[in-house]
């Protein structure tokens, strides 16, 4: 294979130890052409290829000239794929080894969802064709003459085992965990690769897939999965947010882009420059750790591998030029990143086999994978341990499994022949991938050399951390039809763009280009293309959706005068009018730490002093790990200052921008927060109240989470249901000590028109006050002569909150549950939200949810909320078979919707499966309702749990504001015993379904005769 033309220009020299440091600004993936010149042989696609250098060139050999991934079982979680594609065809034998069905819809049901061609051409593809990229582009855009391709996969002579677990509709939880098991015990594969992402509402450990992942790779095998393609603020998804997997984010490869006239590239001199964090590129922290991007990989955009049947593959067709069939089609995202490691795991698999004779365990070849990345230079939240490199990757395992005493804490795999030093690099870990604690606190942080090399190495740690932003310019432009510099897009609409130009100064390791507008008049999102000063295309903001907010970066710009285009379509709605844009660099701050000399085939430890943020939130850093020439890592840190809390509590602050417009449940996703908080035992009252700004179009969601993951509060700014400055308060009666969690998400477009918009909360300890009067404490109430009570309440919190009584007894008991609509349903599904949904009241210490069928199935449940505009953990499977329960037990459960997602148990053949009925039913044990007691306010829990009649008219309260619940106790007949309960306040966001105990009145009654 020849190499991709682009690497060889202004290629920076790899350092002996394979892989490479930090380039020089500019070094990358630069200068690019966009099709092979007259006479040369095809390009290789993707790009990705060369720039990791999997395939060789003229200067050094490739990846590819050491392993190819023979022997390795790769394992795919996705759609529909055919088999027999002539890319998948090796030696008259599909690569595709294994296919089976669990969305009940057989194989051969026609399907738009093209994941699984993706997947498997980016790891086995065979290079077999010779394709014309520019023919699946947009007539105004081909290229004059053809432009020859060859797609080839990362681990070309692996084979790829796929579990169609995306139907037409949906990809619930129940039909993923079939795919993972399938794949692990019948296909008994070494590498899953997953290309699916969650974002729930809160992220914790009790998560099924989560579970399942961790016994896959307790099981030996290698987990990659995608972070998502939400953008890079706080948008790390689930599973990725598991520390046991491998989490890629994208790099850019931007070759197709000229290709195709996309993303803004006709506004450019022509050629690309390629090795930045893709705009799309989900980042950030984990919820309940500050976890962050294992690495990175190519996967904005390249060309993958498709079929000519598109009555059965339908969306094997160009979407840039009307529908036209075509065996190739334009794949990108996390989605293609993640495959790309998977390869990459196959590459050191059979290496370590080749000289071992044994299999690496997971652990082994995550840290050998993020041990022998390129780093790009890009906080750590961004990039991880930075860009994959394969052959740096195949030659440190090597390495490694030459001597057969490096098995220190590093891990290493043992046995086998010594690879020359010159090529070894250096295999590193740490002794946490995030350090969590008090703000300002220094933490020691052990990091793990290994030294596969045949000579001592001296090897010196450092502390690598972010300075804050400096603007280059920031401004408002216009946007028209007919105004600014008009161009065509991909498709051939008209659009135009505004051009800033900025002087980028030298030093620079991220040039930043953000911008804002109002989404709700315009059709089509704005977009921010960045130009090199020889007029390349550098970034593209990639955006999903019209969220209001658009983001760009380009890592390590050279010196010099480039361009900023903020541009749209020219769709015929009205125009957007004002955009406000946000030119930043960003320079890395670097710390020496200690040297430590490591002998040939030796572990040594050195350790690591590092300082967490001096403000409450998460941060990041990168541990860089040189060895001279002869060796460079880096490792990426997350970093969690705790809100400091005294006797009444604490405060945070930060900053919201906005995220790609991705879809989240049923809203948009901006970005998310994380803040974490001690609250000590003994506290009456958890409150914490959030304020974003004074914009009413700003839509804010929080969840309160308790030590032990469950959410026991949520709210919407917006859930009063009129606008007002986004306010949301969170409150919990009697906390559990220990930590918490507050989540809070900006969801839905952000008509703010700012790239920043700052945020203040503050944690409290003060009870609500409620005071009673008339509520009985013993006494005796006359049968047939009703006793009344009030409870006046106040709203000391920051916006607006609806109460009403829930009268409970001390006696515990099991209650059935009535579903929102019917409990029963038929599966295979049909639509993606038919799954019945059982509300559960407060005061829940056990939900036992169960199904019944005529046919095997496997169940889970989580919380679902109003709507199903959220879904969140825990997420919990249970027993299968033709009746199957689930069983959630904790101090208190959930107070919100809960679904009954059972799906049919595969796997399946060609044909689709018939449909069968389901019947869920649940049960809360939890305290039992006094249905003596009624109150002005109606019992919203009495109404969905029992079908009380009893009319719910809450009081709805502004801060500051008082009001009154009258309670009645009736006592139609006389009971001898003591009847000893509360009388709950519970307030009811009406945005997302949470019900929430925020005070508690005790009281006690016998009722004696008349």
């Amino acid at each position: 294979m020849l190499p991709d033309t682009p690497l060889r220009l202004r290629q920076p020299v790899a350092p002996a130890g394979g892989n490479r440091p930090a380039p020089t600004a500019g070094g990358v993936g630069m200068g690019g052409r966009t099709c092979a010149a007259p006479g040369e042989p095809p390009l290789t696609e993707p790009e990705g290829l060369a720039l990791t250098r999997t395939v060789g060139s003229a200067q050094e050999p490739g990846a590819h000239d050491l392993a190819d991934g023979s022997g390795v079982r790769v394992g795919v979680l996705g759609g529909a794929i055919d088999p027999a594609a002539a890319e998948f065809v090796r030696d008259g034998r599909s690569v595709v080894a294994g296919y089976a069905d669990f969305t009940g819809d057989g194989l051969d049901a026609p399907s738009y969802i093209l994941e699984s061609f993706g997947d498997a051409s980016v790891v086995a593809a065979q290079g077999v064709g010779v394709y014309d990229a520019g023919r699946y582009g947009h007539p105004v855009h081909r290229p004059d003459k053809p432009c020859p391709m060859r797609i080839l996969g990362v681990a070309p002579a692996a084979t790829v085992h796929v579990a169609k677990v995306f139907s037409n509709v949906a990809a619930p939880t129940s039909v993923v965990l079939q795919g993972i098991e399938w794949a692990v015990l019948h296909e008994r594969v070494d590498v899953l690769n997953e290309s699916l992402v969650g974002y729930g509402y809160p992220d914790t450990a009790a998560n099924a897939l989560r579970l399942a992942n961790d016994a896959a790779v307790a099981a030996g095998v290698t987990v990659v999965v995608a972070t998502g393609d939400a953008g890079p603020d706080d948008t790390l998804g689930s599973p990725a947010s598991d520390p046991d997997v491998i989490a890629v984010g994208a790099s850019t490869q931007l070759r197709a882009y000229g290709q195709l006239g996309y993303g803004g590239s006709p506004l450019g001199g022509g050629g690309h420059r390629s090795d930045s964090v893709s705009a799309l590129s989900s980042g950030g922290t984990a919820q309940a750790e500050p976890r962050t991007v294992d690495l990175v990989a190519p996967g904005d955009t390249g060309w993958a591998a498709c079929s000519t049947d598109t009555a059965r593959y339908q969306s094997c067709v160009s979407f840039f030029d009307g529908g036209t069939p075509s065996p190739f089609f334009l794949f990108g995202g996390t989605s293609a990143a993640a495959p790309f490691v998977a390869g990459a795991a196959a590459l050191v698999i059979q290496t370590v086999r080749r000289h071992t004779g044994d299999t690496p365990t997971p652990e082994q070849v995550k840290r050998i994978l993020m041990s022998s990345a390129t780093d790009l230079r890009q906080p750590a939240s961004q990039q991880g341990a930075g860009r994959v490199d394969t052959l740096a990757a195949v030659r440190l395992a090597a390495a490694l499994a030459g001597h057969p005493g490096s098995t220190g804490p590093a891990g290493a795999p043992a046995g086998g022949r010594p690879a020359s030093e010159d090529k070894a690099g250096l295999l590193v870990a740490t002794s946490t991938a995030s350090v969590t604690g008090g703000a300002g606190r220094v933490a020691p942080v052990a990091v793990h050399v290994t030294n596969p090399g045949a000579h001592t190495r001296r090897v010196t740690v450092g502390l690598r951390s972010t300075a804050p932003t400096r603007s280059l310019a920031a401004g408002q432009v216009t946007l028209a039809a007919g105004a600014g510099r008009a161009f065509a897009d991909s498709d051939g609409v008209p659009a135009n763009a505004r051009l800033v130009p900025v002087t980028v100064p030298g030093g620079t390791d991220q040039l930043q280009a953000a911008v804002a507008w109002d989404p709700r008049s315009h059709a089509a999102p704005v977009s921010v293309s960045v130009f090199d000063p020889a007029g390349q295309l550098a970034g593209y903001s990639l955006p999903l959706g019209n969220g209001g907010y658009g983001r760009v970066t380009v890592a390590r710009p050279q010196p010099g005068r480039w361009t900023v285009a903020i541009w749209t379509r020219d769709d015929g709605s009205p125009p957007v009018g004002a955009v406000r844009y946000d030119v930043t660099v960003l320079r890395l701050t670097p710390r020496t730490g200690p040297s430590v000399v490591v002998p040939p085939g030796g572990t040594r430890t050195a350790w690591l002093p590092v300082r967490l943020p001096t403000t409450a939130g998460d941060s990041s850093a990168t541990v860089t790990v040189a060895a001279g020439a002869t060796g460079y890592a880096a490792l990426p840190l997350g970093l969690r200052a705790l809100v400091p809390t005294g006797p009444s509590g604490g405060s945070f602050r930060g900053i919201f921008s906005g995220g790609n417009g991705a879809l989240a449940g049923w809203a948009l996703l901006g970005q998310r927060r994380s803040f974490q908080f001690e609250v000590p035992a003994g506290k009456p009252t958890l409150a914490v109240s959030v304020g974003a700004g004074d914009d009413p179009e700003l839509e804010v969601w929080g969840f309160l989470v308790d030590p032990a993951g469950m959410p026991l509060a949520a709210s919407s700014s917006r859930s009063a249901g009129t606008a007002a400055p986004p306010r949301l308060d969170l409150v919990r009666r009697a906390p559990q000590a220990g930590r918490w969690t507050v989540v809070l998400v900006l969801t839905a477009p952000t008509a703010t028109v700012r790239t920043r918009q700052p945020f203040h909360g503050r944690v409290g300890f003060a009870p609500l006050p409620v005071v009673a009067t008339g509520v009985p404490a013993g006494a005796v109430l006359p049968a047939g002569r009703p006793a009344e009570a009030t409870l006046t309440i106040t709203n000391t919190g920051t916006a607006p909150a609806s109460y009403f009584v829930d009268a409970r007894l001390d006696a515990v008991g099991e209650v059935p549950l009535r579903p929102v609509a019917s409990a029963a349903y038929r599966t295979p599904v049909s639509g993606a939200d038919v799954y019945p949904r059982f509300p559960v009241p407060t005061g829940t210490t056990r939900l036992r949810m169960s199904a019944d069928s005529a046919v095997p199935h496997v169940l889970d449940t989580q919380p679902y909320g109003e709507n199903g505009y959220y879904v969140g953990d825990p997420d919990l499977a249970g027993t299968a078979g033709r009746r199957s329960e689930v069983v959630v037990s904790s101090a208190e459960v959930a107070a919100t919707t809960w679904i009954c997602n059972a799906n049919r148990a595969g796997p399946f053949g060609a044909t689709p499966q018939p449909s069968a009925r389901v019947d869920c039913e649940a049960t809360a044990l939890t305290r039992l309702f006094d249905r003596r007691i009624t109150s002005s306010t109606g019992n919203y829990w009495r109404r969905v749990v029992e079908g009380s009649t009893e009319p719910y008219t809450p009081l709805t309260l502004a801060p500051g504001q008082s009001g009154r619940i009258t309670v009645v106790f009736s006592s139609d007949e006389p009971v001898a015993e003591r009847v000893s309960g509360s009388l709950t306040v519970i307030t009811l966001d009406a945005r997302t379904g949470f019900g929430t105990e925020v005070a508690a009145v005790p009281y006690a009654y016998t009722v004696g005769s008349a």
